[in-house]
């Protein structure tokens, strides 16, 4: 072919020239020399034109591939779990599993379940956001399973934080009394707080100081308020008389810690003891015409028996105000124109539950409730019942006589809520008239 090529630049005269460094040569043999060379040079350089635009296309496959696949497995995320991993979602699953749980249990007061709340709550907000492994889920799945952490840890150790930060802030936590009556609580709040403590203590009635002392107490208790300690004080140590009623006081309290001082009033029904009126009543029954029983003498209508009745408490412009709280003794008896012919049993009332003795059933069971609310009345029980009413039969008390009865009740106070003995009585006029019996108010 070269020599084709040759004997045509030759026949038809070819002129041309090539560059060899710094000279110009016109021999042919150097042109198409030159000519080949160039050829197998562009033929070199679409080959890697060709093989760079292979791989380009192939990493854009790939970097397809890639986002499809994140694409499905943010899909099958989205489809396993109850709630979505966007921002709604994860607020949602938070707030349910974790948040409110944490806060019940705090107001509670049960500290010590914290932990085993927050853990849970994470395990139940991660299926409920469908979170397996947020590493091969995507972002948002990611940012969904970083952020239920980042609230547990909070939570965690948002308690010891305020501890440290608050601690030394002393407030008055309250006054709580014993369910017997018998002492009352006196609560130091302290956040974060620890170690031993001294109150001073003063309690004033009237103008009067009841109590002094200081009570060392120590901050080793918690509820849903917080870290308290407290001291107990008896209430017989204090009393000396009714908070309430005409001759009553309220009771002051000051409590001293370092240089705090914190005043309040004790709970004046607590604080009101003390029996200061009585009250008797006398409700015949009676039996005879239209009754259903007939009379043992031939009566028209005759007393079966009498309902005694028995109150004590707090004075007041009718009968006499519950003292749930209060501690007495009574005793009653009915007495006629002859003498005693009902005396009942000793009558023990100690917070509201009063006891006697029922002599094998003449006397009701022996135990019955007397003031736990309204007003303080006792119905004395006996040996018989009539008219949904419990009585003392007439035979049992022999009340043949006519003329004027009166029943009578003493009170004896507990010795820690006064010395006072109150009495008081009704008078009541037993008659007989046209061949009827009466039992009337007065005599």
């Amino acid at each position: 072919m070269s020599d084709g090529l040759l004997d045509k630049v030759d026949k038809d005269g070819y002129k041309d020239s090539v560059h060899q460094g710094d000279n110009i040569v016109n021999d042919p043999s150097a042109i198409i020399d030159a000519y080949e060379r160039g050829q197998q040079s562009a033929g070199g350089l679409l080959d890697r034109v060709d093989a760079d635009s292979s791989s380009d296309s192939n990493d854009s496959q790939s970097d397809v591939m890639t986002e499809n696949l994140s694409h499905d497995n943010s899909s099958n995320s989205s489809a396993n779990s109850i709630l979505s991993t966007d921002f709604g979602g994860t607020l949602i699953g938070i707030f349910v599993a974790i948040i409110l749980p944490f806060f019940i249990v705090m107001w509670a007061g049960m500290n010590a379940a914290m932990p085993l709340v927050i853990i849970g709550g994470v395990a139940i907000a991660w299926f409920l956001l469908g979170l397996r492994n947020p590493m091969d889920q995507g972002t948002s799945a990611i940012i969904s399973g970083s952020s239920v952490i980042f609230v547990a840890v909070m939570l965690a150790v948002t308690p010891t934080l305020l501890g440290t930060v608050v601690t030394g802030t002393m407030s008055f936590g309250g006054i709580e009394f014993s369910e017997d009556g018998s002492e009352f609580d006196v609560k130091v709040r302290q956040n974060g707080g620890s170690g031993s403590h001294d109150a001073i203590v003063s309690i004033v009635r009237n103008g009067a100081s009841v109590y002094d002392s200081t009570h060392t107490f120590q901050i080793d208790s918690s509820d849903g308020l917080g870290d308290y300690g407290s001291f107990t004080i008896s209430v017989d140590s204090v009393y000396s008389g009714n908070a309430l009623g005409s001759s009553g006081s309220e009771y002051t309290i000051d409590v001293t810690v370092g240089s705090q001082k914190w005043s309040n009033n004790l709970d004046s029904n607590f604080m009101t003891r003390t029996v200061t009126e009585g009250q008797t009543d006398v409700t015949p029954v009676f039996i005879g015409e239209g009754s259903g029983q007939s009379c043992d003498d031939g009566s028209v209508r005759c007393v079966s028996g009498v309902s005694l009745s028995v109150w004590a408490g707090l004075e007041s412009q009718n009968s006499p105000l519950a003292l749930p709280w209060a501690n007495f003794n009574f005793t009653a008896s009915m007495t006629g124109p002859s003498g005693t012919v009902v005396a009942y049993p000793t009558v023990e009332v100690s917070t509201t539950s009063a006891l006697w003795d029922s002599e094998d059933g003449l006397y009701g069971d022996g135990t019955a409730n007397m003031g736990d609310e309204g007003y303080a009345i006792l119905q004395l029980e006996g040996d018989a019942e009539q008219e949904t009413l419990s009585i003392v039969s007439r035979d049992m008390w022999q009340g043949d006589e006519k003329g004027c009865y009166t029943f009578t009740v003493t009170i004896t106070q507990d010795p820690f809520w006064g010395e006072e003995t109150v009495t008081a009585s009704s008078e009541h006029s037993f008659q007989s008239q046209d061949g009827s019996e009466t039992w009337l108010p007065g005599c």
